[in-house]
């Protein structure tokens, strides 16, 4: 919505009785238009730039999150079809050169819809890989406890094992009593 106001800014152009403020006017019109497609290149340039971060994250859980194999086919379809939905946002960047005026702003609004889509989207697929590789780190962390206390019981099988909390607490008062 807010880029089509310099459009219905500059509609009102001929009606301003003044020279040169309507100049200025469609000078102020002209740079909100450039403005807003200024900011979308931005924006794509911001999709790439989360994309790619996505990819970096998704390469360290394909390391990581070897026992689901489900998650990792899954997490690589989802990222090739964010990387299309970018590709198809510029493509419509690159074709607004050939919109006719009257279907400019309808064109400029479905757009910032898709952008708005695409990196909610982007979102929920960067969580969504971030959750699954804490759950895969979560599950290794919980194995090597379960090793280590083996490994312990092995080594000491007559000893219980000692709490290493209630130890200091046992050698403070024992330090404190001295």
């Amino acid at each position: 919505m807010e880029s089509v106001l310099p459009l219905v800014s500059a509609a009102f152009i001929p009606f301003i009785p003044d020279d040169l403020l309507r100049y200025v006017a469609l000078a102020i019109a002209g740079l909100s238009v450039a403005g807003h497609w200024v900011r979308r290149t931005y924006q794509i340039a911001g999709l790439d730039t989360s994309l790619k971060m996505i990819e970096e994250l998704f390469d360290l859980a394909s390391k990581e999150c070897t026992r689901n194999p489900r998650f990792i086919y899954q997490a690589a379809l989802r990222l090739v079809e964010k990387k299309l939905a970018v590709s198809n946002l510029r493509t419509e960047m690159i074709e607004v050169k050939r919109v006719s005026w009257r279907r400019y702003p309808q064109f400029v609004r479905n757009v910032a819809l898709s952008m708005t889509q695409c990196r909610r989207e982007m979102k929920e697929l960067r969580c969504w890989i971030q959750l699954e590789l804490e759950s895969a780190r979560q599950q290794r962390y919980m194995e090597d406890i379960s090793h280590k206390k083996a490994a312990l019981n092995q080594i000491f099988p007559d000893k219980q094992m000692v709490d290493w909390r209630k130890e200091s607490d046992w050698v403070a008062t024992t330090i404190e009593v001295v």
